[in-house]
């Protein structure tokens, strides 16, 4: 099986050596591609590290690319594994980026034949499938069939001999459709050596002949060499000793010519590297006379214009005293009137200084005293918080609830409405709020009411699910006093159908608006009703409401606006309020 291991090891840097496209590449990269050829790794490394520094300047991704590539292919060659692993993978994240996908393989195939030689063959098998998805989409034969075999051993070395022969037979289809004597030879041959592990001698032997046969047409050694090998061990497993000692004299007969050819092949690449240093010392010693010569020439030119370069010289240097006296005068009486200037802009300075610390300190005043003014908004705001009416109303309706001996109604009313108090006076401590814990208030409040009142109006909460009240902050009871006096001053002068809707929804940006809509009778028709007193009441309220919001304007992010919308009908009658309210959020 070490055998059929090394196969794949020559069968992908084969590969891997042939996919660099017909490109104007560098001096040094054409450099690094002669050295391996010649198989002169040491300098095929030093041309292909040059050329990588000449295309990283020119930001030339596919010059980088091919560099990576040849040196991943080179030091797996050597056996440095980790260094081939390093360049493989940085040639594969340019060819991913690039959309190269032809190159992508070949660096592919590099990682995946390292995992195969550390055994790691699980590994080895997803790279080659992955390599195998984008040659079946790019049509690339030779490829396929390669990747198929590879495949096939890799299931083999797994000892899952079925799927190794089931990638075999789909290698060997894709080599006869495209007239590939190769990798017909190569694929029987393989298919052969997995069937004798199945014990299924009499097809072993048919396979392995046929591959021997081809490979015969192409004299391709090193598979007559495998091919022999595993003929002889079939012939030996069925006790054929006759034909085992034929194929075994076949088998060494051509791995001494494989060996021959091998040595034979290094011999040439040795004569041929020092050929090349040869040569190229005698280039370095001729440019040495060359640069001599130049030397020499340059040395009798030098003396004849030397007279006339001190000349030159001492001309040059009374001109540039003269020009440098001149600078040096003009530069003096500059120096004076910026002296001057500087004096005055340092008045001017000092000025502006003192008058900005006036502003400041008058900046400090003013934020002061818009301080106590916040506070004393906030003390107004929550001694309004709570209507006492609402509360002396509740109260009563529970003395009456429980006076009636209605203990439902009452520990229900009285539990509500103590929660709907805490919960009013612990906000009351905090200056924002989550729109959560708003909705939570009002809700109570509402439902207090429509109990208290017995159910004349009806209610309903709908907030867009694209709106977190989690996160959203808000002022303490904004939403509050306008549902308050939808109810008060709206629902309860409606004789049926009386009904409250508290909408949450989104802007077409980022804003949340929220509306208060009642179908109530009417702003100007409540105004008639009410007397002077609760008249009063009301416009307090309102204007404490909008002073809230200007201060939480002036001191939060999250701006707030509103407006109020009477509501009319088809024939033109009031038929409700609604109450806008804006929250921008930055």
């Amino acid at each position: 099986m070490n055998g059929i291991r090394i196969t794949i090891f020559l069968t992908l840097f084969t590969f891997a050596s042939a996919i660099l496209a017909e490109e104007d590449f560098s001096y040094y990269f054409e450099k690094g591609e002669m050295a391996a050829d010649e198989t002169d790794y040491e300098n095929a490394i030093r041309y292909f590290q040059e050329a990588i520094l000449h295309f990283d300047s020119q930001k030339d991704s596919t010059g980088l690319g091919d560099c990576f590539l040849n040196l991943g292919r080179i030091y797996g060659i050597l056996g440095e594994y980790p260094k081939s692993a390093k360049y493989a993978g940085k040639a594969s994240d340019i060819f991913m980026k690039t959309g190269n996908d032809r190159k992508l393989i070949d660096a592919y195939l590099i990682q995946g034949n390292l995992a195969n030689l550390e055994n790691d063959y699980r590994e080895a098998l997803r790279i080659y499938n992955t390599c195998l998805a984008i040659a079946d989409s790019l049509q690339m034969n030779d490829t396929r069939i390669s990747l198929h075999n590879n495949i096939g051993v890799l299931n083999y070395n797994l000892g899952n001999y079925p799927a190794a022969i089931s990638s075999y037979t789909i290698a060997l289809e894709i080599a006869r459709k495209n007239n590939s004597l190769y990798g017909t030879s190569l694929s029987l041959v393989n298919t052969g050596i997995s069937l004798r592990e199945l014990n299924d001698h009499q097809r072993a032997i048919e396979n392995i002949k046929e591959g021997i046969e081809i490979a015969h047409q192409i004299n391709d050694l090193y598979i007559l060499s495998i091919g022999y090998e595993q003929l002889a061990l079939v012939y030996t497993d069925i006790n054929d000793y006759a034909n085992a000692y034929k194929a075994l004299n076949q088998y060494l007969d051509f791995n001494d010519s494989l060996n021959s050819l091998e040595i034979n092949k290094k011999i040439q690449e040795q004569e041929v590297k020092y050929q090349t240093q040869s040569k190229e010392l005698e280039i370095l010693r001729l440019k040495a006379e060359k640069q001599q010569n130049e030397i020499a020439n340059l040395e009798q030119d030098k003396k004849i214009e030397s007279l006339s370069y001190l000349l030159g010289v001492a001309g040059f240097v009374l001109v540039l005293i003269l020009i440098t006296s001149i600078l040096f005068f003009r530069q003096y009486k500059n120096k004076l009137a910026l002296s001057e200037k500087l004096k005055q802009s340092k008045s001017e300075l000092e000025k502006k200084n003192q008058d900005l610390e006036n502003s400041l300190e008058t900046n400090k005043e003013l934020q002061s005293a818009l301080r106590q003014d916040l506070d004393t908004y906030k003390q107004l705001a929550y001694r309004k918080q709570i209507n006492p009416h609402f509360i002396f109303n509740s109260l009563n309706t529970v003395q009456n609830y429980i006076l009636s001996n209605n203990k439902i109604d009452s520990n229900y009313f009285l539990g509500e409405l103590s929660t709907l108090i805490r919960r009013v006076l612990e906000n009351s401590e905090k200056d924002l709020i989550t729109l959560d814990e708003e909705l939570f208030v009002c809700n109570t409040y509402i439902k207090l009411e429509q109990k208290r009142f017995q159910y004349k109006f009806n209610y309903s909460f709908e907030k867009s699910d694209h709106i977190d009240g989690s996160t959203l902050m808000i002022p303490p009871m904004l939403l509050q006093p306008f549902i308050e006096n939808a109810i008060w001053h709206g629902l309860l002068h409606k004789e049926n159908d009386a009904k409250l809707i508290v909408d949450l929804n989104r802007s077409e940006g980022t804003d949340v608006v929220i509306s208060i809509i009642d179908n109530g009778i009417g702003r100007s028709q409540s105004l008639k009703n009410q007397n002077h007193v609760n008249g009063k009441s009301e416009s307090m309220g309102i204007q404490l409401t909008e002073k809230r919001i200007k201060v939480n304007n002036f001191l939060q992010k999250n701006q707030i606006s509103m407006h109020i919308n009477d509501l009319v009908d088809n024939a033109g009658d009031p038929c409700g309020t609604e109450v806008v309210i804006v929250i921008q959020q930055t």
